[in-house]
């Protein structure tokens, strides 16, 4: 009888377990602070794939001829963002920036447009390069021009490079490629839109 009765009581409670579990609700799952999958490749591997794009489809290149490179801009206003605090604020001189080292590494002849005759020693600093006119040589030979426009997309931007010839305004080469926004500013805390300043991490 006692035994009948244990075997009843483990019965009753497996029950109670069983329905038990079947009314315990599954949680929601809830993904919180997602961000995209970050790019571990530098600004100088972009820079580096766009050039050889371009030499790939240029046809035609003077022999010693100077080169510019110039600050990239957004294709619909043809400036930089308005906002420091927009990550992409940098993008276009960072562009430059990398065009400048790529070029030059193989081995095509830059001419440093910014670079004044002189050096300015001031505290901390020793400056050589200028984009106030009243600092810069009046005349300065460029044939050609390496130059770009940018165009957001959602996680980065479309980079769209040209190699123009000056005396003509022909463009010699064209390259396209992607880079995703992390490459600009690894760190995002804030973003701008609608002219406000909008927290997207912590």
């Amino acid at each position: 009888m006692r035994v009948s009765i244990f075997c009843l009581g483990i019965l009753l409670l497996s029950g109670c377990a069983f329905f038990q579990d079947e009314a315990v609700p599954v949680p929601e799952k809830r993904y919180t602070n997602y961000t995209p999958s970050q790019d571990r490749r530098g600004i100088q591997f972009y820079t580096n794939r766009m050039v050889s794009q371009l030499l790939r489809s240029l046809q035609e290149l003077q022999a010693n001829a100077n080169i510019a490179v110039t600050t990239f801009v957004f294709a619909d206003t043809l400036k930089q963002p308005g906002h420091k605090a927009d990550p992409m604020y940098f993008a276009g001189n960072q562009l430059q920036e990398g065009m400048i080292t790529s070029v030059v590494q193989r081995g095509l002849r830059v001419q440093e447009f910014r670079a004044t005759p002189f050096i300015d020693i001031k505290e901390g600093v020793d400056i050589s390069l200028s984009r106030d006119l009243d600092d810069l040589s009046s005349s300065q030979t460029i044939d050609y021009i390496i130059t770009g426009t940018l165009v957001p997309q959602e996680n980065g931007l479309v980079v769209n490079t040209k190699l123009i010839q000056l005396n003509n305004r022909r463009i010699l080469a064209a390259a396209t490629d992607y880079i995703p926004q992390n490459i600009f500013w690894r760190s995002e805390k804030v973003r701008m839109r609608d002219n406000a300043i909008h927290r997207v991490a912590y």
